[in-house]
């Protein structure tokens, strides 16, 4: 394998060893494991379990990010409406890097450097200056909430929506999102 291909299988099976495990018992030998390399390799290209998932993070946010910046501009409602309930689907898929997203930033008072410089960055220079502020607040909002519901259990999901079934949960919860990214019209540059 060549460093791009190891420093990939690594980041895979730490998000793997992640989601399975959760981020109280992530640990570097697991990850090795998974990934058929030794501690040592793992600890090479990530000295610490930090900076390991620092990077599943980055990984992450950087697939979230593209669902906004892949898709042709929102020219309206549906757009909006297809890409929240895309960014919550992930959101939930990925629970556990979401949870250790916000457990980090919260320990640290901010979002680390290289996730700033990996992803959120570039992503708030690809919607320039002609994004109003409006917008770029809307829009941070609604990504915080995507992930702050989607870290709920299912108990605390439903008793938050006042219902009794899972799915409708997560509806109410896309409706809830689209409400909000609504509240501006993304058709227009600005």
């Amino acid at each position: 394998m060549d460093t791009s291909d190891t420093v990939d299988a690594i980041v895979l099976a730490a998000s793997a060893e992640l989601r399975d495990s959760g981020i109280g018992a992530f640990r570097i030998r697991q990850v090795a494991q998974r990934a058929g390399v030794s501690p040592g390799t793992v600890t090479h290209y990530f000295p610490t379990s930090r900076e390991l998932l620092e990077a599943v993070i980055e990984a992450f946010q950087r697939q979230a990010w593209s669902l906004w910046l892949d898709q042709p501009r929102a020219t309206g409602r549906v757009d909006a409406e297809v890409l929240i309930e895309r960014l919550y689907r992930l959101c939930c898929e990925h629970r556990e890097i979401v949870r250790a997203r916000l457990f980090l930033t919260a320990q640290d008072g901010r979002i680390s450097g290289p996730n700033w410089r990996g992803s959120l960055g570039p992503f708030l220079e690809a919607l320039g200056s002609r994004t109003s502020i409006d917008k770029r607040l809307i829009g941070h909002t609604v990504v915080f909430l995507a992930m702050r519901y989607a870290i709920h259990p299912e108990e605390e999901l439903l008793a938050l929506c006042g219902v009794d079934d899972v799915a409708t949960a997560h509806k109410a919860v896309v409706a809830h999102l689209r409400a909000i990214a609504l509240t501006t019209d993304w058709s227009q540059p600005g």
